[in-house]
């Protein structure tokens, strides 16, 4: 679809929504486009009344009591339960209990009417409002407006509608509690219709176990109930309890009618349970008809797959029989691909059932065959099966070669990979075209749409570059959504901005839609964020995303830690970000929320030091540490012997000192340590004493030199003459290490002309301070640096 089409759409959505449509890139646009359409007042937005007439768009009733089922009246109930939402969180004014009950009433009847089950976005907002009604004493009371028995049995009938969707739906069950709380505190308020409701939702909701007993303890509900307690149990694997039900239902009812048969045999096929499915299938019915044929289809599907074609032969004669009936041929079809796979007798045969049956057949019967096909890894009937359809008019699909796409990559057959991944891209444009148009029928007529459609579509749009749909489609239906849903379309953004293959740029536009939609992000959340930008060599945006967490009030979860801000001075370190350094520095220093540790000092050394002020990193930052409460941890004097190893002419001698430091406290000298003392010698120019040190390794700490050792001491010595000696002893004192050294690859800095060898370096400064709390005196620091020769003077 052309870029003019999706303007075009969003303002005929305005148009039709009553709304005023501003682009974001109008330079008089009004102060209120810039704010976050999700955090925009209603009460700024234009009003056309004189068009609300011609185009039908009549504000909706103040009450909704006995309204129709429309979109508009839907989202007015909705907008009542939100603005509760909006007004508890910023501790203003709640809309009054009169409207929230008639919203609350008109949500429930038009869902049940419909028989529409509830989506986990409006359980939620349905959740929080009867938990502030329940406390204001305005369910089941005398007050007027409260809600009555005959609301709660509407709430609970509604709650008990199936929901194939899910599996267990916990929100549900939260929400028949809180009825449940209210019917119990007033006596007389329970009736078998709501203890059945009850029921249902207990077997739908994980607790088919409890809801079992519930049916022992009474005998007195109807079989729709049993059965529903049955499908529980199955969802559940209770298969003794299943079982020892179904006899009681057998005993108390007789044989199961089709209907009950089908739903038990499908539930057993959706758990991929084929002998269980088989055994409940053989029961006896009290029906002459014998199964539904959408129950015999389904176990036939189920038989082939599971390789079982003689229980499969029997069922396919049951639906030949039936082949004038819905959902039979394609079942058929894969019968006989499965059982008679020649390309000739499987034409006639799909021929004869096309021309036998008076049902639709599409390119998606013959896609199952193909999957089939391929699963049983056999291309060549998959081949023929796509020959075939193409006989019969089907044009091959996007799921014809994206399954085909799948088995080659399983194949390692690249070549044929690329074919079929040529052949899919051909279908993306018109797909998504399909699913705009689609997505925009939905949006116009205020149909649901569950978190997880939200996430898809996110997906596309931000893959497809098209943010500003997903701003739209985000707009007002983010504030719907319980956090639990939220998150899961949040992932979304995160895992497209921390994606290394998208352009930071859009990267960052993503994550601007991703900090207003959802504020209640943690900063462990953003961090990753945060990282991604650093990694693409984007500081700017990175500390602009730190920028956004310090802003954030004191207790909220956006608020960064002392972990966070050495996180982000590791980022900067990693840049080289000379400007990030003074901005975040100045952000700690005037952050009251946060104390300075020795691990935000260690991460600020590490910047000091890729920004060329090893100096500051020492004097400002070490000997802070040193004289600190909290004392060093092992990777602070890591960190300081890496300054020295870029602080002319001072650096050989303060690496002195912090050597003989530890060795006064007994600290072990482990090889990186060593390998860094290795390394401030040979920064220092210090040829003779690293070859010393690398001679006299294995007596020093008991490890050997290794080709890390050898890469430290080529890289941190300066001048491209000096690392040419640096070789040339090398070759001769460690010719194996050398040439362990050149297979890590190595790296020309074109400004300064010199060779660099491709090994880590980095410090983890993620370890805890060498003493416990209490422990460290600072007075032993003091102690030791009085016994130790000044720093000299340099003139």
């Amino acid at each position: 679809m052309p870029k003019s089409s999706h303007l075009t759409r969003a303002v005929f959505r305005a148009f039709l929504a009553n709304r005023p449509y501003v682009s974001n890139k109008c330079l008089r646009r009004p102060v209120v486009a810039t704010l976050p359409a999700w955090q925009r007042n209603l009460n700024h937005q234009q009003t056309r009344p004189f068009l609300d007439a011609i185009l039908g768009t009549d504000k909706p009733p103040k009450t909704l009591e006995g309204a129709r089922p429309t979109p508009k009246n839907f989202e007015a109930a909705i907008g009542k339960l939100v603005d509760l939402l909006r007004a508890r969180k910023s501790r203003s004014r709640t809309p009054s209990h009169e409207e929230l009950v008639d919203a609350l009433k008109f949500l429930f009847t038009a869902r049940y009417e419909s028989r529409h089950a509830l989506t986990r976005n409006e359980v939620f907002l349905a959740t929080e409002t009867f938990r502030h009604l329940q406390e204001r004493d305005l369910v089941l009371s005398e007050h007027a407006g409260s809600m009555t028995d005959g609301d709660l049995l509407t709430i609970l009938d509604t709650l008990a509608l199936p929901t194939p969707k899910d599996r267990f739906r916990s929100d549900t069950r939260s929400l028949a509690e809180l009825v449940r709380s209210s019917q119990a505190r007033h006596p007389g308020t329970t009736s078998a219709e709501s203890e059945q409701a009850y029921i249902t939702i207990l077997a739908s909701t994980g607790s088919a176990v409890e809801a079992k007993d519930e049916l022992a303890s009474h005998h007195v509900y109807p079989r729709a109930v049993w059965v529903q307690v049955l499908k529980g149990l199955v969802q559940e694997a209770k298969d003794t309890d299943f079982w020892r039900l179904l006899k009681e239902y057998q005993a108390k009812f007789g044989d199961l009618d089709p209907y009950a048969h089908e739903e038990l045999v499908l539930a057993f096929i959706r758990a991929d349970r084929v002998f269980d499915a088989q055994r409940i299938y053989t029961q006896p019915l009290n029906s002459s008809s014998g199964p539904t044929t959408s129950c015999v289809s389904k176990m036939l599907e189920m038989s082939i797959r599971a390789g079982k074609m003689s229980a499969a032969e029997s069922l396919a004669r049951t639906l030949t029989s039936r082949i004038r009936e819905d959902d039979v041929v394609a079942s058929l079809i894969l019968y006989h691909a499965a059982r008679d796979p020649r390309l000739e007798n499987l034409r006639q045969t799909v021929h004869g059932l096309l021309q036998s049956s008076n049902t639709e057949v599409s390119m998606t019967t013959f896609n199952d065959v193909i999957e089939y096909a391929l699963r049983r890894n056999n291309p060549v009937l998959a081949h023929a099966v796509q020959e075939l359809a193409l006989s019969e008019g089907f044009q091959p699909d996007g799921k014809t070669y994206a399954l085909q796409l799948q088995f080659a990559i399983d194949q390692r057959d690249f070549s044929r990979a690329k074919q079929m991944y040529i052949a899919l891209l051909a279908f993306a444009r018109a797909e998504y075209d399909v699913m705009m148009r689609a997505t925009d029928t939905l949006l116009e007529r205020g149909a649901d749409i569950d978190c997880e459609a939200i996430a898809g579509l996110c997906h596309v749009f931000l893959h497809r570059g098209e943010i500003d749909e997903a701003v739209g489609l985000l707009r007002h239906r983010i504030d719907f959504f319980p956090l639990t849903d939220r998150a899961r379309v949040a992932v979304v953004f995160r895992d497209f901005i921390v994606d290394p293959s998208v352009n930071p740029q859009r990267a960052f536009n993503a994550y601007e839609l991703f900090r207003h939609a959802f504020p209640e992000t943690s900063a462990a959340h953003r961090l990753p964020l945060m990282q991604a930008f650093f990694d693409r060599r984007r500081p700017d945006m990175a500390t602009q995303i730190f920028s956004h967490m310090r802003q954030a009030d004191p207790g909220e979860p956006a608020r960064p830690n002392a972990d966070a801000y050495a996180k982000c001075f590791e980022g900067i370190a990693q840049c080289r970000d000379v400007d990030g350094l003074q901005t975040v520095f100045n952000m700690l220093k005037l952050d009251l929320q946060v104390e300075l540790s020795t691990k935000i000092r260690n991460g600020i050394m590490l910047a000091n030091i890729a920004c060329q002020t090893p100096w500051q990193a020492i004097i400002d930052h070490f000997y802070k540490i040193m004289d600190s409460r909290e004392g060093p941890s092992y990777s602070t004097f890591e960190v300081a012997m890496r300054a020295c190893e870029t602080w002319p002419p001072y650096g050989n001698f303060e690496a002195r000192k912090i050597i003989a430091v530890m060795q006064s406290w007994n600290l072990e000298i482990t090889k990186p340590m060593y390998d860094n003392y290795i390394g401030v010698m040979a920064g220092q120019c210090e040829f003779e004493d690293a070859v010393e040190l690398i001679e006299n390794m294995q007596r020093d700490i008991g490890e050997a030199p290794d080709a890390f050792t050898i890469g430290t001491f080529y890289n941190a010595i300066p001048w491209q003459f000096r690392k040419d000696a640096v070789e040339n002893w090398a070759k001769q004192a460690y010719p194996e290490l050398w040439e362990e050294l050149v297979g890590y690859g190595e790296e020309i800095d074109e400004e300064w002309e010199v060779r660099y060898f491709k090994i880590d370096r980095s410090i983890d400064i993620d370890d805890p301070p060498l003493f416990a709390e209490g422990e460290w005196k600072p007075e032993l620091q003091r102690q030791m640096q009085s016994q130790i020769e000044p720093l000299p003077m340099v003139t």
